[in-house]
């Protein structure tokens, strides 16, 4: 445990540090492309989201991870894992910025080549989702919301923002011609880190009928 604290930044400290790194790749990024230009905004677009994913992939899977896998890695995870959400956030920030570049100067063309208006809005839900689930990490909404009411927000939450991004390069694999292998990678990990939920949800599901029927066996004799 003391290596993997000793090496393994945490809290606000690892946020910074994600955020930081964040901003200076879309920075070196945007120097390759012209944003002045609808497929340059674009490709600024699906950077920003190949930079958001593993962060929501990591968070997904923090919980069945250290329920399958226990050890110090898995335990940095699933205590750094509302850190995790909120680099995604910050990471999708960008992703929202450049949509909003797009929309301002290139409207004809976000409607006509990448969404139509029902995909502006399909957007749109799912970052009011992000947007709930950034707000009530922090204590005084989260107080505020109840514990039950709070569960059940982020984990229907969660669900929707790994099918929005992962459904996504899934989708792509079968619309685009060719596809990039980032799309195959993510696809991949993205439904991985679902496999594992389920695996952990049927493991912890055993134990409780196990522990029901110990119970009921003591109980009987």
């Amino acid at each position: 445990m003391a290596i993997t604290r000793l090496y393994a930044p945490e809290g606000w400290t690892f946020f910074a540090w994600v955020a930081g790194f964040t901003f200076l790749v879309i920075l070196m990024l945007s120097m390759s492309v012209d944003l002045g230009t609808g497929p340059g905004v674009v490709a600024m677009i699906r950077n920003s989201v190949r930079l958001s994913a593993p962060w929501l992939f990591l968070a997904f899977a923090a919980s069945s991870l250290v329920t399958l896998f226990p050890s110090p890695a898995t335990r940095w995870l699933m205590r750094n894992r509302r850190m995790l959400g909120l680099s995604f956030a910050a990471a999708m920030g960008w992703q929202l910025f450049f949509i909003f570049w797009m929309l301002m100067g290139h409207w004809n063309f976000y409607l006509d080549v990448i969404h139509p208006l029902g995909g502006l809005f399909t957007r749109l839900f799912a970052y009011g989702v992000l947007i709930s689930l950034t707000v009530t990490s922090f204590s005084w909404p989260r107080r505020r919301m109840g514990p039950r009411a709070w569960r059940l927000l982020h984990k229907i939450g969660i669900y929707i923002l790994w099918l929005a991004v992962w459904g996504t390069y899934a989708a792509d694999l079968f619309l685009m011609e060719n596809p990039p292998l980032v799309n195959y990678v993510f696809a991949l990990v993205g439904l991985v880190a679902w496999g594992l939920r389920v695996t952990a949800y049927l493991r912890q599901r055993q134990v409780f009928e196990r522990l029901a029927a110990f119970s009921h066996g003591n109980a009987r004799s």
